[in-house]
């Protein structure tokens, strides 16, 4: 009975009818590097699918996990926790306008108003045990953030992958102190979770797959 009651059920999801909505949580930073071919992909094989976005800090979007408003998020983290699937690790880096010089400011300018924010951690960090003096420039949101250093007004970290190609990625000789590697991770609800869910984590275990080596990538 129970396997007739699996068949049936996954029958009707492979159906070109079948219908439902599963909400996924992404920080900010990495919404437009990874998730349109995550997207499309997940709605070209469930059409009649709602796909629902939560955009959010890391901390912010485990939370609302929890709480059972979204039924799948993926962070950036400087660790992997037992509950997470490790998708990728890369290295975190400064970035700055290209022929800039505000990186040489005292105290130099870091755009990232978000205390919640698991970047900003880490820039804040780096800079305190290099001894370097900093101050926040705001105000608050991605897009902001990248106009602010795009007018070499102020500096900021992302991975590696995800920054924008106008932008510059600063080396040592800026002066900046080397910043830890983040994780990209994967959760999922451990209490109702759903079929479609679990299916939309399999395209976005793909996509990562499929975009980046095999030596570039971390098994969780």
């Amino acid at each position: 009975r129970l396997i007739a009651l699996n068949d049936e059920i996954w029958g009707l999801m492979s159906a070109p009818g079948f219908e439902g909505t599963v909400r996924l949580g992404v920080p900010a930073d990495i919404i437009r590097p990874f998730l349109p071919p995550i997207l499309k992909s997940f709605k070209d094989a469930w059409p009649k699918v709602q796909l629902e976005l939560k955009c959010d800090s890391s901390m912010a979007l485990r939370e609302a996990l929890a709480a059972g408003d979204i039924d799948i998020t993926l962070t950036t983290e400087s660790d992997t926790p037992g509950s997470a699937e490790r998708l990728l690790t890369e290295n975190l880096v400064w970035i700055g306008c290209r022929g800039g010089k505000v990186w040489y400011e005292d105290p130099l300018p870091v755009g990232n108003a978000n205390p919640s924010c698991t970047f900003r951690a880490a820039m804040l960090r780096g800079l305190e045990q290099a001894g370097r003096d900093w101050r926040i420039v705001g105000p608050f949101g991605h897009d902001v953030m990248l106009a602010k250093v795009e007018a070499d007004l102020a500096v900021t970290a992302l991975l590696r992958s995800t920054v924008p190609a106008h932008l510059e990625i600063l080396g040592p000789d800026s002066g900046l102190p080397e910043l830890m590697p983040f994780h990209l991770n994967m959760y999922l609800r451990t209490s109702q979770s759903n079929e479609i869910a679990q299916e939309l984590a399999n395209h976005i275990r793909d996509q990562i797959t499929r975009r980046y080596d095999k030596h570039e990538r971390i098994a969780s």
